[in-house]
């Protein structure tokens, strides 16, 4: 699909929209069920419609499964490549095999090792602070859900620019 040139670039592409996008949603949710919000939510009615929507966690899914859709109708527009999909084996412990032989060639490989060694360590990272962050703001801060998802994206903004 690129030439090897522009792997890296591609892969930093990818790996750049997926933080933003775990970032934009930690704060996206803590926001939508805030005081602010999802009062603003609520105010939107379908005349003869009853959603069911009544409450600010239901108000947030909705706004989610929207956010959800608007992305898969992006996806849609992603031109195809010509490059087939091979099938997917029927047995699928063919497939954990695969990724196991995947994965050993990779572990083998110099650039490899560094790679996974650091991915593994920056996402584990990240994965913990956003609940230590979390559990932090409530215990010793006060803070209140929006508060604290608000707090983690400064905290995953901080993380991905010192990465």
């Amino acid at each position: 699909l690129l030439p090897p040139s522009q792997l890296v670039k591609a892969n930093g592409w990818i790996e750049g929209l997926t933080i933003g996008s775990i970032i934009l949603g930690v704060v996206l949710g803590g926001q939508l069920l805030g005081q602010r919000l999802a009062p603003w939510l609520l105010s939107f009615d379908l005349p003869g419609v009853d959603t069911g929507i009544d409450t600010p966690p239901e108000a947030a899914i909705a706004t989610l499964i929207l956010v959800y859709a608007i992305a898969a109708a992006f996806n849609l527009r992603i031109p195809h490549t010509g490059v087939e999909m091979r099938p997917m084996p029927v047995n699928k412990m063919t497939l954990l095999a695969d990724f196991w032989r995947c994965n050993s060639r990779l572990w083998r490989d110099r650039l490899g090792q560094i790679s996974l060694a650091t991915t593994t360590l920056f996402w584990g990272v990240s994965g913990n602070m956003r609940f230590i962050v979390l559990a932090w703001a409530a215990a010793a801060l006060g803070y209140g859900t929006t508060q604290a998802a608000s707090l983690v994206g400064v905290v995953a903004l901080g993380t991905a620019a010192g990465a």
